[in-house]
């Protein structure tokens, strides 16, 4: 493109410079102006060439971060994980006690209401006792 524009220049000042007495004048600003121009393209090309490599440069930074983000997130979701195992382990155990708890009251309801009735037939035999009496 910057090739294109100063081979453009080129021809407009080839076709501005035509024939005169201030020709070699003409040619004298036309060239200070060409290498103006020149001076122009190159340190356009030069910006160019430093912020590539400063663009260079943030990309491998951004991509070096990048894998370290993506290491420590990998990282605490291994932890996470590891935590939602322990939890869910927990939550078994519990459940497993919660379990054997109901079971051991049921079986001591049970014994509780046979001794109940146990007791009923004492006091209902000591009342005919003392009935008796």
């Amino acid at each position: 493109m910057i090739k294109q524009l100063v081979s453009e220049i080129n021809s407009k000042l080839n076709s501005i410079l035509g024939e005169g007495e201030n020709k070699d004048l003409r040619i004298s600003e036309l060239e200070v102006e060409k290498s103006n121009l020149q001076k122009n393209v190159e340190d356009l090309t030069d910006e160019i060439q430093v912020l590539k490599d400063e663009n260079e440069e943030l990309e491998n930074k951004l991509s070096l971060l990048m894998g370290n983000a993506n290491v420590e997130l990998n990282e605490k979701i291994a932890e996470l994980n590891n935590q939602v195992a322990e939890l869910q382990n927990q939550l078994e155990v519990a459940n497993n006690e919660n379990q054997t708890l109901n079971s051991q009251i049921i079986e001591i309801k049970a014994q509780a209401d046979i001794k109940l009735d146990e007791v009923k037939v004492i006091v209902e035999e000591l009342k005919g006792l003392i009935a008796n009496a």
